[in-house]
């Protein structure tokens, strides 16, 4: 490398500068270093070596547990029975199986129609949003299960 404060380089396609900063001055001493005897010395013992790998101590575990919800399907409302009461059952079966949206009873409520209950179904859009209240509505205002 050449000398001075400044190192040039030419790589066919690129040049490259690097600028070194000066060196500050060194104080230099010709004195001689104090005499140690090595019947006072110390000798220089090197930190132990703690070992970075420690095996696990024994650890006792758990076995995991995993619940399962369950699905609880609905029970077939033919309107045999009282449409208020199964209005009640089925209020809590949502809230067992977890359905919160008007969407998600009112699917499961067409499913569990059948035979005459069904047929409120027939003039009823259930992808509408009233959807839901309007189903009980048909169902408690229909002659068959007053």
């Amino acid at each position: 490398m050449p000398s001075g404060s400044a190192y040039s380089s030419d790589l066919s396609t690129s040049t490259v500068t690097y600028t070194v900063p000066p060196l500050p001055p060194v104080a230099l001493s010709l004195e001689p270093l104090p005499y140690v005897s090595a019947s006072t010395a110390q000798p220089v013992v090197p930190p132990p070596v703690v070992n970075p790998y420690t095996p696990p101590a024994h650890v006792v575990t758990q076995p995991q547990v995993v619940l399962v919800k369950q699905f609880q399907p609905p029970k077939p409302y033919s309107g045999a029975s009282s449409w208020k009461g199964y209005s009640q059952y089925f209020e809590r079966l949502a809230a067992v199986n977890g359905w919160t949206t008007t969407e998600q009873k009112t699917e499961q409520l067409a499913l569990a129609l059948e035979g005459l209950a069904s047929e409120v179904l027939r003039d009823l859009d259930i992808s509408q949003l009233q959807a839901y209240s309007l189903i009980w509505e048909a169902l408690g205002t229909s002659l068959w299960f007053s």
